[in-house]
């Protein structure tokens, strides 16, 4: 079974959607492990490459106020390995770097006023992601129909926002599946990195 990949370019500006995205991953009902990488700093000598992301199952694309390298050659390797991303726009203001980004893009994109209202469409993304390749991650048929009635209780109209309150999954890391990685369930175990 193959672990499934998260990849999120985000602005620097978002550090609450980071958590947003992180309690969205922990908070699925189904034990499948999560690679997850951020946009790392610029100044950060042990980043992963930028272009991993064309190995993402899932690629989230989330704007503020600014677009910073490497959030670009992030963009750039998503979009050539033919990734739909879920494109989150913060209704805000934004830097004419990040206006001229956003409509070079050509994408449509999903604006959101708060962290509270990303948990429950990154959820759906992940979950839609998670079902469309069952037999890749190991999904037992239990596990796909609980993760099915999950997914149409949040796309149902008025449905509430994400309000879980576990948080610390905001960084790159693994979160293990307890069933799949015995005695990992649930736990950021590390950072992902480049081999030194």
């Amino acid at each position: 079974m193959e672990r499934a990949r998260l990849y999120v370019s985000i602005s620097p500006d978002l550090a609450p959607e980071r958590e947003a995205i992180g309690r969205a991953v922990a908070s699925l009902p189904v034990d499948v492990g999560w690679e997850v990488s951020y946009t790392p700093s610029a100044s950060d000598p042990n980043a992963m490459d930028p272009r991993d992301a064309a190995h993402a199952h899932v690629y989230i694309l989330a704007l503020g106020e600014d677009i910073r390298a490497p959030m670009g050659v992030e963009w750039d390797s998503a979009r050539r390995a033919r990734l739909t991303p879920l494109a989150l726009l913060h209704d805000g203001p934004r830097t004419p770097a990040a206006q001229a980004f956003e409509k070079a893009a050509d994408i449509q994109w999903t604006s959101y006023k708060s962290a509270g209202e990303v948990t429950r469409r990154v959820q759906a993304a992940l979950a839609q992601a998670l079902l469309d390749r069952a037999p890749v991650f190991g999904l037992s048929t239990t596990e796909w129909e609980s993760l099915s009635g999950w997914l149409k209780t949040l796309q149902a109209p008025g449905a509430a926002e994400g309000q879980d309150e576990r948080s610390g999954a905001g960084e790159s890391g693994v979160i293990f599946a307890p069933s799949r990685e015995a005695g990992k369930g649930g736990v950021v175990v590390g950072e992902s990195r480049k081999p030194r």
